[in-house]
């Protein structure tokens, strides 16, 4: 029996039935959830391209949200999901308007092998008081979304998520008009890994025209902890981990892979990389971004990130990039851990993968010097002063790789401008500050901060009160990501007639530091201190842009 609240939406494989609902600020929009956007990777098809779902004959219900994909949480540590959850989420306030709303499609974050797109963290409730439809969907993450092997008769290159990245942006761009939406003004939006996959697709051919304008929040494809992850006996060592003890041939790997236990495949995949892997050259993750070894016809990345970038399509459209004051602030709470403390205040981590410096080079050891005395002097990094590891993980992570991002679009000459933020904004809506209990050490935001003023997230608690900070924030970062949407402008009436400028190539970088009290446009602080990092590019005679 259909309620009254059901609305029936045909679409290419089927009809589905979302419902109304009422977000918590008050306002009615329509919700459609767990809409499948390709077959679920089971068995043969667990790393291959996305294929096209089955269709269906009976309305599928698409009221609640469906399972996220097999990872292991990063709040509760404990393994969750499925592999059938490759589902689109679309969310709406008008099915018919006068005018297509702009579209904005979020892409979850999770550092490549966690995440999820459900509504505990990424709740519509904020979005749904603008005029956007909104757009959030699952992938495949960690082994699944990036094995890669060589042996091109097994058609598994690698970059496997970015791929059903770009089927799921196709399925919007063919269907998001049946909900309102304009399938020509498309944002493409993300934080931290979500962040840096938008940059990615702006850099591959096979997204082009598939999206209209980016946000990358804490995040680029020049991320120092995943920009490329170096090509390695991957494969062969996770199956090792989980007992395997036959040939070590591509195709032999592939079957045992495409058979094991896909909580096994989860669990294990962490314990394959060394001590040496992890603490020195920094790597987080064995499966992520890779070169593809050869082009199956949907080559996504076929050469070093800075060279892809330069000549880029998404040279040509607008974007809005930006970071943190504080991206490493958990690092206090991690100090106490002393195998974390160990790690961190190793400075051959923080030198870029790029660089091409092997691990064991007595180089690596001269430039991770010459990075700890730009920000100590001649102090020594210790639990009681890691403000300059912070700020160097900060750097090296994310703000070089921001500078050289934007460098390099306007160096490129093709016109797309770049509105760089830092977002300095200091109240209790501060998530991962709240995770961390570091509300009463720092006033600055740490990384993933930044979400709790788009999306209403669970963990957070109630909205806060309207004329509080915290809901002044949400006001602020509403208005200027949806009218960034809508127009390519994000100059807004809450920023207090400061004029927020693109970046231009021949000065240090600005751009707005959103801050509680007083937004401005400035020189940032970081555009001094990537300079350090700037010179290991000269010597080592790489590109920078």
């Amino acid at each position: 029996m259909l309620s009254k609240d059901s609305v029936d939406v045909s679409t290419e494989y089927g009809t589905i039935r979302g419902c109304k609902k009422v977000s918590v600020l008050g306002r009615n929009y329509f919700n459609f959830q767990r809409i499948p956007y390709m077959k679920p990777p089971v068995g043969k098809l667990r790393f291959v391209d996305p294929q096209e779902p089955e269709k269906w004959t009976e309305p599928l219900d698409c009221t609640e949200h469906g399972p996220a994909f097999c990872n292991v949480n990063f709040l509760t540590e404990q393994y969750e999901g499925e592999l059938d959850s490759m589902h689109v989420n679309v969310y709406t306030v008008d099915m018919d308007p006068k005018k297509p709303l702009p579209v904005m499609v979020w892409i979850h974050g999770g550092g490549v092998y966690t995440g999820n797109a459900r509504t505990e963290l990424t709740s519509p409730d904020y979005l749904m008081q603008k005029d956007v439809v909104l757009v959030t969907f699952h992938y495949r993450m960690g082994v699944f979304g990036f094995l890669s092997l060589d042996d091109p008769s097994l058609n598994i290159p690698g970059n496997a998520q970015f791929r059903d990245h770009v089927f799921a942006l196709k399925w919007i761009k063919r269907n998001i008009g049946r909900f309102g939406g304009d399938a020509n003004n498309v944002t493409v939006f993300g934080e931290s890994w979500g962040g840096g996959s938008t940059s990615y697709h702006m850099i591959s051919k096979q997204s082009k025209n598939l999206f209209h304008r980016g946000i990358l929040m804490s995040g680029t494809a020049l991320n120092g902890v995943y920009s490329l992850i170096p090509r390695r006996d991957w494969a062969l060592r996770l199956c090792h981990q989980l007992g395997y003890d036959g040939s070590s041939d591509d195709k032999s790997l592939l079957e045992f892979l495409e058979n094991a236990d896909e909580k096994e495949i989860i669990l294990a995949s962490p314990k394959i990389m060394t001590d040496k892997e992890q603490e020195e050259e920094g790597l987080i993750v064995p499966f992520g971004p890779c070169i593809e070894p050869y082009d199956n016809g949907n080559a996504f990345i076929t050469d070093h990130i800075i060279k892809m970038a330069k000549n880029c399509w998404g040279n040509e459209i607008d974007i809005m990039i930006g970071a943190t004051s504080n991206e490493l602030g958990a690092l206090d709470m991690m100090a106490n851990v002393e195998s974390e403390f160990k790690k961190y205040i190793n400075f051959k981590r923080y030198i870029p993968f790029d660089l091409g410096i092997d691990v064991d080079d007595p180089k690596r050891s001269e430039y991770a010097e010459r990075i700890m005395r730009n920000y100590y002097g001649l102090l020594q990094p210790s639990r009681s002063n890691l403000e300059g590891t912070m700020r160097a993980g900060n750097d090296f992570a994310l703000w070089h790789p921001i500078h050289r991002i934007v460098k390099s679009r306007e160096n490129s000459g093709k016109g797309g401008k770049s509105f760089v933020y830092r977002f300095d904004f200091n109240s209790e809506n501060n998530f991962f500050k709240k995770l961390a209990k570091a509300e009463d050490t720092s006033r600055e935001a740490f990384h993933g901060d930044d979400v709790g003023y788009i999306f209403k997230m669970d963990l957070l608690g109630p909205t806060p009160p309207v004329d509080s900070v915290g809901f002044a924030g949400i006001r602020l970062m509403l208005s200027t990501l949806t009218e960034f949407a809508r127009t390519g402008n994000p100059n807004v009436n809450e920023f207090e007639n400061v004029e927020w400028l693109p970046a231009t190539f021949d000065v240090p970088l600005k751009g707005l530091n959103i801050n509680e009290k007083q937004s401005k446009f400035i020189v940032l602080p970081e555009a001094t201190t990537v300079h350090a990092l700037d010179k290991l590019y000269h010597e080592q005679k790489k590109d920078l842009y």
